[in-house]
């Protein structure tokens, strides 16, 4: 099963994905306006800022919204086409003991890959569209500033790699070490039960 990112069905699935990560531009830009307005006692700048973000953050939102309608729109039609090739071929060849294992397969194993894969993908795609207009906006205003920003970005997703062997490690010393007091505690309490059986 593949996903071709680029059919003209997902052109409005990604335009209105980049309407909603430009939420990282809005919101700052209302924050700075709205405090340069009070700074300069301004109050038709400051209902001009109001009314920017009013209409701005109902654009992000409406974005939002029809980004999620049109990815539901392409997990059903993923669905309804690999769902549909699979029945085909079962009716089509003799299949019946393998009714179950199709059965499973569609209710269970299409939902793993709707959760897991499809708004897996769809979500990394925006993450990196966010991250990306984001920089740039930093970057334009200060691009020293903006290069600080991106390398304490890249940090979070560095460390986990650099430490990844050492955590395995010790995660699996601290799971064997708690499987052996498990298995001495439950020694523990059955002698504990077998000394009182006795000693009746």
């Amino acid at each position: 099963m593949k996903i071709n990112l680029l059919t003209p069905q997902l052109i409005l699935l990604y335009v209105f994905m980049f309407i909603t990560a430009l939420d990282g531009l809005v919101i700052p830009t209302l924050i700075a306006g709205v405090i340069r307005s009070v700074e300069t006692k301004s109050l038709s700048s400051l209902i001009n800022y109001f009314i920017f973000g009013l209409v701005g953050y109902g654009i992000i939102r409406t974005g939002l919204y029809l980004w999620n309608l049109y990815q539901q729109k392409f997990i059903r039609d993923f669905n309804n086409h690999y769902k549909e090739q699979l029945i085909r071929k079962y009716f089509s060849g003799n299949n019946t003991t393998q009714r179950s294992n199709l059965l499973s397969f569609m209710v269970n194993d299409f939902k793993f890959l709707e959760t897991n894969y499809i708004k897996s993908l769809f979500l990394f795609i925006y993450c990196m569209t966010f991250s990306i207009v984001s920089a740039i906006y930093v970057l334009v205003i200060d691009y020293q500033l903006g290069l600080l920003f991106i390398v304490f970005s890249i940090i979070p997703v560095v460390t986990p790699k650099m430490y990844k062997n050492k955590i395995k490690k010790s995660t699996d010393t601290w799971s064997h070490d708690s499987s052996k007091f498990v298995d001495h505690l439950n020694e523990y309490f059955s002698a504990l039960t077998t000394v009182r059986v006795f000693n009746k």
